[in-house]
């Protein structure tokens, strides 16, 4: 696995998985495309990262779904900065500094960041690997949500998969679908379904040229 992106493809995908971490968590709910805080909770929530977006949330008032992901999008440049560009700095900063990431500074184009732990990473895929092969066994709600972000990525189509990648996209794309019926009724999971294409749309909109825009 080459465990590069680009950091327009690690700011919306860090944000999506900061939004369905705080799905599993209970933190936040979804309707109608906007984003809902729950109310009521005192303690932290799991993640430093997740803590601030949580505070970010909060300043825009109800945002939507599709705003929030975009507004992520720091690839734009020439749009006005906001917090959520804000929090992926900072929160991308804290993982260099923190030696997880590693930036790969380029005289033309803008940074690159590498994974510093290789060992992780294999252990990831070898997970989801496992879930792939097996789509219809028991597994924690936690792993199929990673699946669910790797399928919205399109991780399938460019890493070492246990099938074809048509396969693995049917695969991915069952687990997903079947995310809110393991959650139960009334869970905050059962938005994720509707958050995945969001995500897949953003993604690819990345690979749209864009003229006079340096990435």
């Amino acid at each position: 696995m080459r465990p590069l992106a680009t950091p327009g493809a690690i700011g919306v995908s860090l944000v999506a998985a900061t939004l369905s971490d705080l799905l599993l968590q209970g933190r936040i709910r979804v309707e109608q495309g906007r984003i809902y805080p729950i109310t009521g909770r005192t303690d932290p929530a799991a993640e430093p990262f997740s803590t601030e977006f949580l505070q970010v949330l909060a300043e825009e008032r109800i945002p939507r779904l599709a705003e929030v992901l975009r507004g992520v999008r720091i690839d734009l440049r020439n749009e006005p900065h906001d917090l959520y560009r804000w929090v992926y700095e900072h929160t991308r900063s804290g993982l260099v500094e923190a030696g997880l990431l590693h930036q790969q500074r380029r005289a033309v184009r803008g940074s690159r960041y590498q994974l510093a732990e290789r060992e992780l990473i294999s252990s990831i895929r070898e997970q989801v690997n496992g879930r792939v092969r097996h789509p219809h066994d028991p597994a924690d709600l936690t792993l199929d949500v990673l699946c669910a972000l790797a399928w919205a990525l399109d991780l399938h189509t460019i890493l070492s998969m246990p099938c074809t990648a048509h396969e693995a996209d049917r695969s991915l794309r069952d687990i997903t679908g079947r995310i809110p019926g393991r959650a139960g009724p009334g869970s905050p999971l059962a938005i994720l379904p509707h958050l995945i294409p969001l995500v897949r749309r953003t993604v690819a909109d990345l690979a749209r040229p864009r003229s006079g825009v340096d990435q």
